[in-house]
């Protein structure tokens, strides 16, 4: 059954602060960085050989870089990967001078700058995705590829209901008990048990105004511009179980636009497919990666 925006809202506003006992057991080595930017110190991680190319994975709103736990190893075995906590979220505190999908965007767009990355692979998670799609519409040229998780178009057609309902999920966050909130995101982010007590104890990190802003900030980026297509390769992916709002119903089309008409339903997954089940969705994403970077091009920069 198909649920409301607001579902799927509050579905994405989780998980993840990297000091959780709930982080992988086994998480990667990582090397720490910090950027100090515009009122928010800017955390985020790097991994894999240092010349090969370089994937930067970006969270869903309420997450942190754990998020991608599943994935970092295996993806570092080939690839340079980046990992960050967006402004607001994580280590990266306070949220500093407002917060919208654009100046997130511009965000990671200096972080890609202080590490020297000229072009790289962008991989979200549902906010993510959104921080990931604005990035390559403001620079295309920055991007070679972008992979979606559990996310629709940032620039698609959305109804008047779509937007009203999202809209009027902010409400939402004030209206519940916010031990009622973070047990409804929970229960609505994943159909495995760990990943959703993983999702409710993040939830007690985040501050109740941040998540306002922070949905607000989602519901105002989402527009419509006629022709617009994304100008590199594309990988859809969302969870077989993932029935929040329009990303079942808003997908066919956006991979017939941007996508070749292809996209992939990870079985046995929800919102988080890639936490949810990573022994399907890992072979998914090296697949899709190995086809926009070579084999040669890794080989070489190694």
């Amino acid at each position: 059954m198909r649920r409301s925006w607001s579902w799927y809202v509050v579905a994405g506003f989780l998980l993840c602060l990297a000091a959780s006992p709930l982080a992988a057991q086994d998480a990667p080595v990582l090397e720490a960085h910090t950027l100090e930017r515009e009122g928010s110190a800017l955390h985020y991680w790097l991994t894999g050989p240092e010349d090969a190319p370089l994937i930067v994975f970006t969270h869903d709103a309420g997450l942190d870089y754990h998020t991608f736990d599943p994935q970092i190893d295996v993806v570092a075995q080939e690839y340079r990967v980046l990992v960050w906590d967006v402004r607001g979220h994580g280590q990266s505190q306070p949220m500093g001078d407002g917060f919208t999908i654009s100046s997130a965007a511009d965000d990671l767009l200096a972080i890609l700058d202080e590490v020297g990355a000229e072009q790289v692979v962008l991989v979200g998670l549902s906010m993510g995705s959104y921080i990931s799609q604005e990035l390559i519409y403001q620079h295309p040229e920055r991007a070679l590829a972008l992979v979606s998780i559990g996310g629709t178009p940032l620039i698609g057609n959305y109804s008047f209901g779509d937007m009203v309902g999202l809209r009027a999920s902010t409400a939402a966050i004030d209206v519940l008990d916010y031990t009622g909130f973070r047990g409804l995101a929970a229960d609505t982010s994943s159909i495995v048990q760990d990943v959703r007590d993983y999702a409710f104890a993040a939830m007690e990190q985040i501050k109740r105004e941040d998540f306002r802003t922070v949905m607000s900030a989602i519901a105002d980026s989402l527009r419509g511009e006629e022709g617009y297509n994304i100008p590199v390769p594309t990988l859809i992916v969302y969870g077989e179980h993932d029935d929040l709002g329009p990303i079942k119903s808003m997908t066919p089309g956006w991979a017939e636009r941007d996508a070749d008409g292809i996209y992939y339903v990870v079985p046995d997954a929800g919102h988080m497919a890639n936490r949810d089940n990573p022994e399907a969705f890992n072979p998914i994403l090296l697949d899709f990666l190995h086809g926009v970077i070579p084999a040669a091009a890794v080989t070489e920069s190694e």
